[in-house]
């Protein structure tokens, strides 16, 4: 049977119609030539005009022969076979996944003898030789999937193969390759049903990728069982030990230990350290073995912890105490990171100081410092609601030359705030984001909505609090300060709508080297009892408020940059979000990026996000493990603008063998990706059948019926001439 291919020049329903249309012409030529020449003889007249109409309406449907040709060949397979520690671990009670894997792919090589030609390498977190000899059963190998996958996709020889054949296990992480190879990708998957195991291992693991030195923090280990194996197994899970150990000198060094119930097969272990070291510390969970266990590979779970000083320092003074106080030092005070000092009036000229205290913090009893370098002692410096009539000229220079130095400030709202305070007779009036003026209007009091400025996504300090608001649904303030009008370098942030006009109450400004944050309010801190999406989004708008203007976020004094994510794994993405936080005009604006590793380095393109003016997006795939070096050079003109560098870590988040189960979902979703087929070890006939299926390669050749030669044509000619042969004997010629 010859097979026909239909490719319609028509769509159905213009088809459809020119169909009806023919029917209809066709029954009416039909109806008068019965009338005038009797029916007999009107049908072998109107029979040679249906057929080229026919034939014309099947010409139309665009038929095409099909002529497939096979081609018997040899076909190359790459086979990419594991060779990580966790293929050594015997699961199924006989022998190690690795004999079977190599058993596995001697099979497929005896079934399918002749037909296909075979390379095999082996990998673990790098490929390795063709015909390179296996590493020692006893060496440590990590599993680096996606990233062997993706080097592969990136070489052209890969193209010369019919097909890619990985037999895994499928590591310890379900990372998604970068790129896919051009070939099918199909996955022999080798592990043993874990339920019947008997071994002990961490599920979950919870612990900050970052603290403060000297402050309490919890490692949190969720732990599980499985005893469907042989033996008294069970009977040694109601008392099982759970130490954590601490990396010191390259040994292992144990600095707590405890006991766990595992009869119900899961328990939860909390650990709580403190550590007084700084920089990076390696901790270490881990499960003495138990008589009977299947392997102890998975017994082990490594966090590490960058310990840092308590670098950020606050100073709140107000000569009054409120409510507004508290709130704020409960958000700022309750975070490790932040180091809060307040101090306010009490009798006279004598102030009560509260949180942290250090050495020289002893003057804030007498009233603000009126040396400039005591002010340095902090990065940030919170101004209360007061009059201007009580500061103090020393005290006045002394702030001035703090922010035009570098330092922060911010100025709070409230009835003795701004103009209302006096403050647009003093030195201090540069500080303000806003022109001030003695006949500023009263503090005006209702419920007025708040919302996001257009310009304020650009700046580290709102991330998040577009969404959070969103939520909340409606977020209001009872009380807006209304200054004059923003200066010229002052940037909107909080809008609220005060009588149908939208104004500015919360502002950012440059001044020196420093920043300036104004807030024309006083009833913020009610967020933080108006449910808990809008507690978080007040707790979120001082943290990172706070962080910004002290340039503790990355990227410096005229740089942000954000990353999606801290540590990568081999084969994923790194995004950064870069924004030049100082205005600059386009024309002068300059910025380069590039990734460095091994001596060896490349620029990246910094793209500008649509919509966010300053704001720009670099993306870099890191494909082997390894420490890469990104750098990041902002230029106004000629000049420097500034500078920014960061390594970016690629390892596993977990150890070698920490995940031994077949993540048969992960792996089935990666081979269909790749255009290929997914098995389990005791499915090889299935995965042999698909590769014989390689074997067989066919070519499809289409010719059209317009095109078979001279068919269409003469079929053309032939009923012209059978047409008219009919009408000479009906005497119609």
């Amino acid at each position: 049977m010859i097979p026909i291919h239909w490719n319609p020049l028509l769509n159905p329903a213009a088809f459809g119609l020119l169909a009806l249309a023919v029917a209809g012409f066709v029954y009416w030529m039909a109806c008068g030539m019965a009338r005038k020449h009797g029916k007999r003889r009107a049908f072998w007249l109107l029979a040679p005009k249906l057929a080229v109409l026919l034939l014309l309406l099947i010409a139309l449907l665009g038929p095409g022969w099909l002529s497939r040709q096979g081609q018997e060949r040899a076909s190359r397979v790459l086979v990419l076979l594991d060779n990580s520690s966790s293929m050594d671990v015997v699961d199924d009670g006989q022998t190690s996944r690795a004999r079977r894997a190599r058993a596995l792919l001697e099979e497929l090589q005896h079934q399918l003898a002749g037909q296909l030609q075979w390379e095999v390498m082996p990998f673990d977190t790098e490929i390795h030789p063709p015909g390179a000899p296996p590493s020692p059963a006893g060496a440590e190998r990590g599993t680096d999937l996606a990233g062997c996958i993706t080097s592969l996709a990136g070489r052209p020889e890969t193209a010369g193969y019919a097909a890619m054949l990985v037999i895994t296990d499928g590591g310890d992480e379900a990372v998604e390759p970068a790129r896919l190879p051009s070939i099918p990708l199909s996955i022999l998957a080798v592990g043993a049903p874990s339920f019947r195991w008997n071994d002990v291992s961490f599920n979950e693991v919870e612990c900050p990728a970052g603290v403060e030195q000297g402050i309490d923090f919890e490692i949190k280990a969720n732990i599980e069982a499985k005893a469907g194996g042989k033996g008294d197994f069970a009977k040694g899970l109601d008392k099982v030990k759970v130490l954590l150990e601490l990396e010191q000198g390259g040994k292992w060094g144990r600095i707590s230990e405890k006991t766990v119930d595992l009869r119900h097969l899961r328990s939860q272990v909390i650990f709580r350290v403190c550590s007084q070291n700084l920089g990076r510390q390696q901790y270490r969970l881990n499960i003495p073995g138990l008589s009977g266990e299947i392997t102890v590979r998975n017994n082990f779970r490594t966090v590490v912890v960058e310990v840092q000083k308590k670098s950020l320092r606050v100073l709140y003074y107000t000569s009054e105490l409120g409510i507004e106080y508290k709130m704020m030092r409960g958000e700022l005070a309750s975070d490790p990171g932040i180091a809060f000092t307040g101090f306010f009036r009490t009798l006279n000229d004598r102030f009560t100081v509260q949180g942290d205290r250090s050495t020289g913090e002893q003057d804030l009893e007498t009233g603000f410092p009126g040396d400039c370098r005591h002010l340095q002692r902090y990065e940030c410096i919170i101004v209360g609601s007061f009059p201007a009539v009580d500061w103090k000229e020393p005290q006045i220079q002394a702030l001035l030359k703090y922010v035009e130095e570098g330092g922060a400030v911010v100025f709070l709202g409230g009835e003795n705030s701004f103009g209302r305070g006096g403050y647009a007779g003093t030195k201090l009036l540069p500080l303000f984001p806003w022109e001030l003026s003695s006949g500023e209007p009263a503090l005006q009091r209702g419920n007025f909505p708040v919302t996001l400025s257009s310009s304020s996504a650009q700046f580290p300090m709102m991330s998040g609090l577009k969404e959070l608001l969103l939520q909340a649904g409606k977020a209001n303030v009872e009380s807006v300060n209304l200054p004059g009008s923003l200066r010229a370098n002052a940037v909107p942030l909080l809008m609220a709508n005060v009588g149908g006009k939208s104004v500015p109450i919360v502002a950012l400004m440059n001044h020196g080297k420093g920043k300036v944050l104004g807030v024309a309010t006083n009833t913020l801190w009610k967020w933080n009892g108006a449910g808990d999406v809008l507690r978080a989004a007040y707790g979120r708008f001082w943290r990172q408020g706070i962080r910004q203007l002290a340039n503790q976020t990355e990227g410096g004094q005229n740089l942000s940059v954000q990353w999606n994510q801290e540590i990568w794994r081999p084969g994923q993405t790194a995004e950064a979000r870069i924004v030049v936080t100082t205005a600059v005009a386009a024309d002068k604006l300059r910025l380069t990026a590039s990734l460095a590793r091994d001596n060896q380095q490349e620029p990246l393109d910094l793209a500008p996000v649509p919509g966010l003016p300053g704001a720009y997006a670099a993306k870099t795939g890191l494909l082997t493990r390894g420490t890469y070096a990104f750098r990041l050079v902002a230029y106004q003109g000629n000049a420097t603008l500034g500078s920014y560098e960061k390594k970016l870590v690629v390892a596993p988040a977990v150890d070698e063998g920490t995940h031994l189960e077949i993540n048969n979902a992960f792996l089935e979703n990666l081979a269909a990706k790749g255009a290929g087929l997914f098995a389990r070890e005791n499915e090889l006939p299935k995965m042999a059948d698909q590769l014989s299926r390689i074997v067989q390669k066919q070519t499809r050749t289409e010719i059209p019926l317009t095109h078979a030669g001279y068919v269409f044509p003469l079929l053309l000619l032939i009923l012209m001439v059978a047409e008219w042969m009919i009408r000479r004997r009906a005497n119609l010629v």
